[in-house]
């Protein structure tokens, strides 16, 4: 099974994408959400946390996303070593989330979740 990563500055912007993509999905794939654990900021620890929990649930695959700089940086020094593959999405983090749940709530592996990420940069909105 292919997880979806959410990793945010901030906890409660990652929860709250989680919990748009449970509503949306039918909470039909498996997600982790992990921000700053006190306060603002990326932090390696709990992103690694959070990667063995999701393996813990059967994910033999990630697809992570994160908001911006640091957080991008910490995953994929995270994917070097991690004992599944990581694949980094590079999307915006709300359309590209939502459009990679998507992806995996149709039955995408990590590289159909990526490109479904990834074309969210095309979405507009009106």
């Amino acid at each position: 099974m292919t997880a979806l990563l959410l990793v945010s500055h901030l906890d409660r912007v990652a929860v709250a994408v989680r919990d748009l993509i449970f509503e949306l999905s039918g909470q039909a794939i498996v997600v982790g959400a992990v921000g700053g654990a006190s306060g603002f900021g990326a932090d390696l620890e709990a992103i690694e946390s959070e990667i063995a929990r999701l393996v813990d649930e059967g994910a033999h695959e990630i697809a992570a996303i994160g908001d911006m700089g640091s957080s991008m940086v910490l995953l994929e020094e995270v994917a070097v070593d991690a004992h599944v593959p990581i694949l980094v999405l590079d999307a915006p983090f709300l359309e590209g989330a939502v459009a990679a749940a998507m992806a995996l709530a149709t039955g995408g592996d990590a590289l159909e979740t990526k490109m479904a990420a990834e074309e969210a940069y095309g979405i507009r909105k009106r």
